[in-house]
């Protein structure tokens, strides 16, 4: 391909617009946080997931053999890496003479374009969770749900704390249902409270941290969650 920019080309660029990429992400963008994030490979090799067969124990009399149990591992997941980007073109003469700070503008508009697909692909995998789901289609998200989604996870031994990722939309539904203008605010007296005086709330129930996201999508019916950290992985190889 002919007048390909090469990495030598842009070498002395690339640290300060990395930089502020990674700092634009980490302050726009939820889902990076609160997942489990692995940085400690490169390359595009497949990252293989694997889990111990589950072992029973029982009663035994004094006399009586253990029957010997198999203790191996078998595949559970496997994280396949793809490489995104997006390249823009920007002379030396622009980034010297631009009336803004183009080259600053061009790092938080690639961190928003990339870190925005990141968040879309983990947000995309709420509708996969095996636990369960809670509600249906066309319903509107209740209090009830919350602490219903709460029980399933405690009930299946997924340690605490959780995190519950909605809409803005999702959010405004339990909002309004704990504001103190509705008749029957089912929400408990705290979480009212904290509403009212700041609209979202970091935390329900001491264990349940509270996030919300344009990321995931929109349309009539969406998916939140209710997840541990180790429920989806966040495999970085390469900057």
């Amino acid at each position: 391909m002919a007048n390909e920019t090469t990495y030598a080309l842009i070498s002395t660029q690339l640290p300060s617009i990395y930089e502020a990429t990674m700092m634009y992400a980490s302050e726009t963008f939820v889902l990076p946080s609160i997942v489990t994030v692995y940085q400690d490979a490169t390359g595009l090799s497949p990252r293989v997931f694997t889990e111990y067969s589950e072992g029973t124990a029982s009663v035994v009399a004094e006399t009586t053999d253990l029957s010997t149990q198999v203790f191996s591992r078998s595949v559970s997941a496997t994280l396949t890496p793809v490489e995104v980007g997006a390249s823009f073109f920007v002379t030396d003469s622009r980034a010297e003479s631009d009336i803004v700070d183009v080259l600053a503008d061009l790092s938080q508009h690639i961190g928003y374009t990339v870190f925005s697909k990141v968040e879309s692909d983990l947000a995309s995998l709420f509708n996969g969770f095996t636990a369960g789901t809670i509600g249906a289609a066309s319903t509107t998200l209740t209090w009830s749900h919350i602490f219903q989604a709460r029980a399933v996870l405690a009930a299946n031994r997924v340690p605490s704390p959780y995190n519950l990722v909605l809409s803005e939309y999702q959010w405004l539904d339990l909002a309004s249902a704990a504001n103190v203008a509705a008749l029957s605010a089912p929400a408990p007296l705290r979480i009212r409270d904290d509403i009212q005086d700041a609209y979202h709330v970091a935390t329900i129930g001491g264990d349940i941290n509270v996030y919300t996201t344009p990321s995931i999508t929109a349309g009539t019916d969406v998916f939140g969650a209710m997840f541990s950290r180790r429920a989806i992985a966040l495999d970085v190889r390469r900057g």
